[in-house]
């Protein structure tokens, strides 16, 4: 999980141990997705609108944990 885009940071990193050592584990990066965007706002309404508030990240990892 990374407050900044999922594209080069942590996430990646991980990403790329995980393909290079052949390891069968489920994976999902959290993160701002690697896109242009003008709209403006508080701390909590941007993580929010990018899917990183706490309500909008345990819901994906429910979603992720049911599939």
């Amino acid at each position: 999980m990374e407050e900044h885009s999922i594209i080069g940071g942590l996430g990646t990193a991980v990403a790329e141990v995980i393909a290079e050592e052949n390891l069968q584990v489920r994976f999902h990066r959290f993160g701002l997705p690697d896109k242009f965007t003008n709209i403006t706002g508080t701390v909590p309404f941007l993580l929010d609108y990018n899917g990183l508030s706490p309500e909008k990240i345990a819901a994906s990892i429910r979603k992720i944990i049911a599939e």
